[in-house]
């Protein structure tokens, strides 16, 4: 399957005896990309974003976090596979002033979607669990700053983003 054959309700190939969906994800389970959906197989980090891989790491000591300093900078999961993304929540740096700002996008049927838009940075906990405005199934996924935080730095600081969803198999 194809980036291209995807669309917000799925693709017109996938069939409903087609979807495999883990029992872990039934029960309300909200499953870290860290360690995968199922697991970390096909699953490519990338971005212009200052150390992409840190936004999955699991890690929240000092320098544990990606760095977004300008608009329009990004990281990208690309899962290799279809995965189904409904929720998000995310934590938030130390330094942030709480006016910096990001989006979700997908990729669906060869052009990037938001998602998600409005989403503030926030100061040193995570956030709620929050609903994607469109729920979608996807290949590739990325977080997009667009706003920059004034803290010191003027920078967006992900130290850990997580993602409730189920791989389409």
């Amino acid at each position: 399957m194809r980036d291209t054959d995807l669309n917000h309700s799925g693709s017109p190939g996938i069939r409903a005896q087609d979807i495999w969906v883990s029992p872990l994800a039934l029960e309300g389970f909200y499953e870290n990309f860290a360690t995968g959906i199922d697991d970390l197989s096909g699953i490519t980090i990338t971005g212009d974003a200052t150390t992409p891989e840190k936004l999955i790491d699991n890690l929240f000591g000092v320098g544990d976090r990606a760095e977004f300093d300008v608009i329009g900078e990004y990281i990208e999961l690309d899962f290799g596979a279809p995965v189904y993304i409904g929720q998000f929540r995310y934590y938030g740096h130390a330094s942030h002033n709480e006016d910096g700002v990001y989006k979700i996008q997908a990729y669906i049927n060869g052009a990037w979607v938001d998602v998600k838009n409005a989403i503030p940075t926030i100061l040193g906990d995570w956030s709620a669990w929050t609903d994607l405005t469109i729920p979608s199934i996807a290949i590739r996924w990325r977080v997009v700053a667009t706003t920059i935080d004034t803290n010191v730095n003027t920078d967006n600081k992900a130290v850990e983003w997580e993602f409730s969803g189920v791989r389409i198999s």
